[in-house]
């Protein structure tokens, strides 16, 4: 090999690794962007005084980098126009070079270079165009564009042509938090998006029981918390209006795109308190019955501490259910049932392991006869031993 060759040689390693460290300090710091629907289509900032690193490709020069990737949501072609304001609303001059496909956004020269480049323009123009033949579903695209002006502003694109599209859910992400519960607490459900704070976002919420119930919008719930089981307090529960079942929420926010995706959560069907089932109380003919009896019953084998459990006692079972109106702690002890009445036990789980369940149980009378184990006489002021 001659001085001259060697001499190249040494050259575009060194151009390989300089381009190399660039792409990977500017494009790992890329940002998700989509393509709007509307001929406007979504703004982008834009980059300044950042230096030029050399030129690459078509591009003569790369001042002010900006680096964006996009995801493909429809598979097909893709056609975008790109523009570039400044501040003031001005046209200026935008560049852009494009890789892809990539299964993630990827930087690095081994990953951005002529074999997966999809798109290169250099020229004085504020407008500029470039494909993405035969996207697939799930695919990711590397865009960097220039700003050769150096004037603050916006990059804006906008699909005007193909049966494909882009997502716009990495643009404006959207979640749920408070899902995975059950249906027997408190669920606050809480959309987590990035323009919740944007004036004039709104969100829309919908209920579905099962897999083949019809989906249900929930009226008034435009925020982004929803409260899925409504409790009066943690003692007092209300009927439900919603239960177990699908809840997803829809966001959209002005800079976001009107396709995003609506994200859903599940709220599970509580397991009830495995109680053991409570016996029959008996009391003598005119005396009171002592409902408690059954109080560590019921709790018999249950995991945990038994002061992780409360039970109630009711003389309706729909009062049992919700646990409303309980017959009265001093009365549990001292109730003046009636022969055959059944009473029902609301088994609460304190410690958020099970939901409540709901046990009955019987009430009986019995004739009571006293003897005496005495076998003589009994001199006054003495006692008797009665059985």
């Amino acid at each position: 090999m001659n001085k001259r060759h060697l001499l190249l040689v040494i050259l575009l390693l060194l151009f390989a690794k300089s381009y190399s460290q660039t792409l990977a300090t500017g494009c790992a710091t890329a940002l998700p962007f989509c393509a709007g629907t509307a001929s406007t289509g979504l703004s982008f900032p834009n980059a300044t005084n950042i230096p030029s690193p050399g030129n690459y490709s078509c591009l003569g020069s790369q001042p002010n980098a900006a680096w964006y990737y996009l995801q493909i949501s429809q598979s097909g072609n893709l056609t975008f126009i790109i523009r570039q304001f400044n501040n003031a609303g001005n046209p200026i001059d935008v560049d852009f070079i494009a890789w892809g496909p990539f299964v993630t956004p990827t930087c690095g020269a081994t990953a951005l270079n002529a074999t997966t480049q999809v798109g290169c323009s250099y020229s004085a123009a504020a407008t500029e165009t470039f494909t993405i033949p035969n996207a697939i579903v799930g695919q990711y695209y590397m865009v960097l564009m220039t700003n050769f002006a150096n004037q603050a502003g916006t990059i804006s694109i906008a699909q005007n042509a193909g049966t494909g599209a882009t997502s716009c859910d990495i643009v404006c992400p959207l979640s749920i938090a408070g899902g995975g519960v059950s249906d027997c607490r408190d669920n606050i459900l809480t959309a987590n998006y990035l323009n919740s704070a944007q004036v004039g976002t709104t969100f829309s919420w919908t209920f579905q029981s099962g897999p083949t119930a019809p989906i249900t919008a929930i009226p008034t719930t435009s925020g982004p918390n929803f409260v899925a089981n409504p409790r009066s307090n943690n003692t007092t529960r209300t009927t439900l209006a919603y239960g177990a079942g699908s809840y997803c929420v829809t966001a959209r926010s002005p800079g976001c795109s009107s396709t995003q995706s609506a994200v859903c959560t599940t709220i599970n069907t509580g397991v009830p308190v495995p109680f053991n089932p409570p016996n029959t109380i008996t009391a003598c003919n005119n005396s009171t019955f002592d409902l408690t009896q059954n109080t560590s019953v019921l709790l018999q084998g249950l995991p945990g501490l038994a002061s992780n459990y409360r039970v109630k006692y009711n003389v309706n079972a729909t009062n049992a259910a919700t646990n409303v109106s309980p017959i009265s702690t001093v009365q549990q002890a001292l109730f003046p049932g009636t022969e055959g009445q059944i009473i029902y036990a609301t088994v609460m789980d304190l410690s958020g392991t099970y939901c409540y369940a709901v046990a009955q149980f019987t009430l009986h009378f019995v004739v009571c006869a006293f003897a005496t184990t005495n076998t003589g006489p009994i001199c006054a002021g003495g006692t008797f031993n009665l059985d």
